[in-house]
């Protein structure tokens, strides 16, 4: 997987500002339309405000510094936010859990293209606030050639196409039917094939996967940091589900975070490899029929210990490649667990201070002169905004 340098940004949240679920929705369509790998990293860390109190911190990682620069000015233009140029403090966290889907990526979590009442990112918060090691992160890029599989998915559970195991699975089969067939002189059986009814539950499957291919699609990883499993099972149990939802694919002790920013991929090649724990032994199953090792109606001692070693022969790729199903989000999805709390007022959250401007646009000449005399308001604001090293904490 690539490795990226990365930006960070802190989005801290105005005290008179109001949000609803999916606020960070037209933000997301920026970096799907740039294409480069982002993070969204939430985090329990010591107040900067209250030097003796903790808050939950929003930041946003991108991928380069004009990036950075641009996402920074477009949501402090358009959101009651403070964004400052600050990075998360690396920390040492006692559990990780890494996330994957619990069915195919092609069904969505949420109910597209409907208002969302609650806003999940709440509940992610409320979980982190109890736990001074607790983190949440999201990496996102954007993957438009995942319409693919989905259009694939829905091919498939509507019978319009088979999958390429089962594909593998009856050309298999079929060898090894003809064999037996051969050997006791039994004809071979007809071909039967029925159309397909859908029933509701894969006529809803399939419509939703159809909605979900009109959309701009991100593959994620996402991950939760906690000192204690109680809390990673409180964001797992936060997390948005519909007809898909999110599990636990692999635990890790003593991690660091944030880490390099890595572009997430779709485990193409893992899931690959993880197929020969079946392929492997029926391969070797035919290849002992063709050979004359085996024998399926002697079935003799030699026949069995054959059958064993062909099952056996898959065990390894089972184990040491194990499967995993893909995080592949819609924007709209990925806007209800990218965002800022809609309760934050309640929330323990790192408040952000009211910028007062006074750059305004002068309409003549003598306008013009007047407002430079003034701090350099006007044209040469942009100017005075720069993204360069500063501290820490620094308004852009």
């Amino acid at each position: 997987m690539e490795s990226e340098l990365g930006y960070w940004i802190e989005i801290r949240p105005l005290a008179t500002g109001r949000f609803e679920a999916g606020n960070f929705k037209q933000v997301l369509g920026i970096l799907y339309n740039n294409g480069k790998p982002f993070r969204f990293f939430m985090v329990n860390s010591q107040s900067s405000v209250a030097e003796r109190n903790r808050a939950v911190k929003f930041f946003l990682q991108l991928a380069d510094e004009g990036l950075a620069r641009y996402v920074a000015r477009y949501i402090s233009a358009t959101m009651d936010v403070e964004v400052v140029e600050a990075k998360p403090p690396t920390e040492t966290h006692p559990e990780l859990v890494e996330f994957e889907m619990k069915k195919d990526y092609a069904l969505p979590i949420c109910e597209l293209g409907e208002k969302h009442q609650e806003n999940p990112i709440d509940k992610i918060v409320t979980a982190l606030s109890i736990d001074e090691k607790g983190a949440f992160e999201v990496t996102a890029v954007a993957d438009p050639k995942a319409i693919g599989s989905i259009t694939n998915y829905k091919l498939r559970i509507t019978g319009e196409r088979e999958s390429p195991s089962h594909v593998a699975v009856d050309v298999i089969s079929g060898i090894l039917g003809a064999m037996i067939d051969a050997m006791i002189g039994r004809p071979p059986p007809k071909p039967n094939r029925k159309e397909r009814k859908l029933g509701p539950t894969v006529k809803a499957e399939a419509d939703a996967a159809e909605k979900k291919l009109n959309r701009s699609l991100f593959t994620c990883s996402i991950k939760a940091y906690g000192g204690r499993r109680e809390t990673l099972k409180r964001i797992t149990e936060a997390l948005p589900s519909a007809l898909n939802n999110f599990r636990w694919y692999k635990t890790s002790k003593t991690v660091n975070a944030p880490s390099v920013l890595t572009r997430p991929s779709r485990c193409t090649v893992q899931n690959a490899l993880n197929n020969l724990c079946w392929i492997t032994p029926l391969l070797f199953i035919v290849l002992s029929i063709v050979t004359g090792w085996l024998n399926p109606l002697r079935l003799g001692v030699l026949d069995i210990l054959i059958t064993i070693m062909a099952l056996l022969s898959g065990i390894p790729f089972y184990i040491l490649i194990r499967r995993r199903k893909p995080i592949v989000l819609s924007l709209e999805e990925l806007s209800i667990v990218v965002g800022l709390p809609t309760a934050f007022k309640r929330l323990p959250v790192e408040p952000g201070a009211t910028v007062q401007t006074r750059a305004y646009l002068p309409t003549t000449e003598d306008e013009k002169h007047e407002g430079e005399k003034h701090e350099g308001i006007g044209s040469s604001t942009e100017d005075k905004i720069k993204f360069e090293s500063r501290d820490s904490n620094s308004p852009l």
